[in-house]
């Protein structure tokens, strides 16, 4: 190797470390908590307008039986408390997705998750 190419890596690894310096941790805890979860909450075909108890396609599918979950069923939901605690949590609709750049990952962050299971029974 040539003076030259050893310069080169120098700065390459110099400015690897550099860039290191300036990444930052984001610590996110995360609770999975039993809730009961409505899987057509209008209670209408969204298609055809009916009541879902009136529709005979739409009931196949909502009605609970030995073979079907239903339309209300029990599920992980997560809640994610910004102070670390695991005692503060906050609803994201389904709709809106992340909420923050917080979520989003990049190139040079360090994320930091720890999960915290919270087991409830339901009666459905």
């Amino acid at each position: 190797m040539g003076l030259a190419n050893i310069l080169l890596c120098m700065v390459l690894v110099f400015l690897c470390f550099l860039n290191q310096a300036r990444c930052e941790t984001r610590n996110y805890h995360i609770a999975a908590v039993g809730i009961k979860w409505d899987y057509a909450p209008s209670g209408y075909n969204q298609l055809n307008g009916k009541p879902l108890d009136e529709d005979s396609e739409a009931k196949i599918f909502t009605k609970r039986g030995k073979d079907r979950i239903g339309r209300v069923y029990n599920k992980e939901d997560d809640g994610v408390p910004p102070n670390g605690t695991h005692t503060y949590t906050w609803e994201v609709k389904p709709e809106h997705g992340p909420t923050s750049d917080d979520s989003t990952v990049s190139r040079g962050r360090t994320i930091l998750i720890s999960i915290l299971e919270v087991m409830l029974i339901l009666d459905l």
